[in-house]
């Protein structure tokens, strides 16, 4: 079962921030990578299986994936941090470029 995951997207005057919802994902397996403006996010869960006699089995691995369109960020500085199966992701616009002074030397 593929499935997007929850995300919440919130625009600051610093970036982007997204908040995905990934319960049961350790974080060797989540997967994220820039491709152009897209960020691409894939995860798996990792269940254990039972011991003993099964009667009911509702729970299975589940494998996130979605791909986000992001404004210009800077991608070198993002950061991702994984907590009780939330996963933030600041994606920080870059910095901005305003007049530069240029020194004069006389001589």
């Amino acid at each position: 079962l593929t499935v997007p995951p929850l995300t919440d997207m919130v625009e600051t005057a610093e970036g982007v921030l997204l908040y995905c919802n990934l319960p049961g994902v350790p974080l060797e397996n989540i997967f994220l990578t820039m491709e152009g403006e897209f960020l691409h996010l894939r995860a798996k869960t990792a269940h254990t299986p039972l011991p003993g006699k099964v009667h009911a089995l509702e729970f299975s691995d589940t494998f996130y994936e979605s791909r986000v369109l992001l404004p210009k960020i800077d991608a070198a500085r993002m950061e991702a941090n994984l907590s009780n199966g939330l996963l933030p992701i600041f994606t920080p616009f870059p910095p901005t470029s305003g007049p530069v002074r240029i020194p004069v030397s006389a001589g």
